[in-house]
This record gives C-alpha cells, structure tokens and sequence, in this order.
C-alpha cells in the first residue's frame, strides 16, 4: 500500500514544470498562484494520451479552492470548485501546490511529510502526468 502512495505523490513531482512559474514586470520569476497553474493545464494537456478515458482529478486545496480537471474522451475541462464524482482527490494546502507545480518543492517529499494526501483511487493518481506535457 505505501509504494501505491509514493507512486501516486511522485506523479505530482513529474507534472510540475517550469513553465509554471511566471515573470513579473521587471522580468522576475515569482511564483506561480494557484489559479495560473489551473489556467496553464488545458495547454498541456495531451488529447490523444487521454482518448477512451472518462475521469475526474480533484485538487482540495485545504487554505484555498477546490478545483477539478474533467477528463472525457480527448478533451480536459479545468473547473473551478469540487465534483460531484471524483475518480481521485489530492489534497494540500497552497504552499505544498504551488511548491510541488514549480518544482520548489519535491511531490515525494510533500507526500512523506503529510503535506499530501489522496481520497479515492490512488492508481488513477499515478497517471495525472500521462494526461499533461511538461513544457
């Protein structure tokens, strides 16, 4: 059970790319906010790694939103707010998110230390980084 665990959280640490983080005017890299990262999916998304799949990943984010990614046959929805069916929920606060998309903070890590957790099929948890291209 603890190796579906850390597979599950170690699919966060692939998915996260620099393209994540963001220059401010000044030409600074700032961190990415949570909303941005959501907004930037739809653009990696893989269609054709996803066709014949219907699942929902939902991300509780405990000081902050709740989001879903809708996934259906080739196409992502990205949705503000939770689903009534989720195949899988990872759960953690803005920091550990924000962390782990930009690469500032290691998925693994995050998970062992209990800053994420999983509800639902952790499996399904595995494959998120199937679905989205690191850019």
């Amino acid at each position: 059970m603890i190796c579906e665990y850390l597979t599950a959280h170690k699919s966060l640490t692939h998915l996260r790319a620099s393209g994540y983080n963001r220059k401010n005017t000044h030409g600074v890299i700032t961190m990415a906010t949570v909303q941005e990262i959501f907004d930037q999916m739809p653009n990696r998304f893989d269609a054709i790694a996803s066709v014949g799949q219907k699942l929902i990943f939902q991300f509780d984010i405990t000081d902050g939103d709740t989001y879903h990614i809708a996934i259906n046959d080739g196409t992502c929805r990205v949705v503000k707010g939770a689903s009534d069916d989720p195949s899988v929920t990872l759960i953690t606060d803005t920091e550990s998110f924000v962390g782990i998309m930009t690469g500032k903070l290691d998925g693994m890590q995050a998970f062992m230390a209990g800053r994420v957790r999983t509800e639902g099929n952790m499996m399904l948890a595995t494959r998120l980084n199937d679905f989205f291209r690191n850019e």
